[in-house]
């Protein structure tokens, strides 16, 4: 079981100012609209891989009792800190379990860990959410922006001798603009 402690301020994977640079400058209006969209991207990017992104505290409970030799896999990643570890209600101290690639073991019984995990946000001083995962969100804000105002079932326009214009598949254009994500997506059991 994963409660949150510390909520993040924000899970916007870029700023407005990353966006402008890609867009071009928009007008006060326009910001509210671009931030929303921020907003939206992100989000899109948290649920295509099945997990969040932005810095949190957490604990997180064994579902059930570890035998001893055990291990607990965390389900946030990266693992920032661990703030403590309790097994039965005692605190263990850092000699008493190890911790690799955020799986737990040495402890057992009814494990607790509470622990800051994710990464530091873009317009966030030590920022280091991975470039990659920002570029993302900036192409599906960009996809987004451009599409104001266009039927998404319109493949094509064309008018008789003066232009014709033929519009991306929406699947296609998702795939290619998000396959960077396949690296952090949380795997799946089969």
């Amino acid at each position: 079981m994963l409660t949150i402690i510390e909520k993040a301020a924000s899970k916007a994977l870029t700023t407005t100012v990353a966006v402008e640079a890609e867009l071009g400058s928009f007008d006060a209006n326009e910001r509210g609209l671009v931030e929303e969209m921020i907003l939206r991207a992100s989000a899109t990017v948290e649920t295509l891989c099945g997990r969040t992104f932005a810095l949190e505290r957490v604990r997180e409970t064994s579902a059930s009792v570890l035998r001893q030799g055990g291990s607990l896999t965390l389900s946030r990643w990266p693992i920032a800190e661990i703030h403590s570890v309790t097994a039965n209600g005692s605190a263990l101290g850092d000699d008493a379990y190890a911790l690799d690639h955020g799986i737990l073991s040495g402890a057992f019984g009814r494990v607790a860990v509470e622990y800051s995990a994710g990464y530091v946000l873009p317009g966030v001083e030590g920022r280091d959410l991975p470039y990659d995962i920002e570029r993302v969100v900036i192409e599906l804000v960009k996809l987004d922006w451009l599409s104001r105002g266009r039927d998404a079932s319109i493949r094509s326009e064309d008018v008789d001798g003066v232009s014709s214009i033929a519009f991306f598949g929406a699947g296609s254009t998702m795939s290619a603009v998000t396959a960077p994500l396949a690296a952090y997506r949380v795997p799946v059991a089969l």
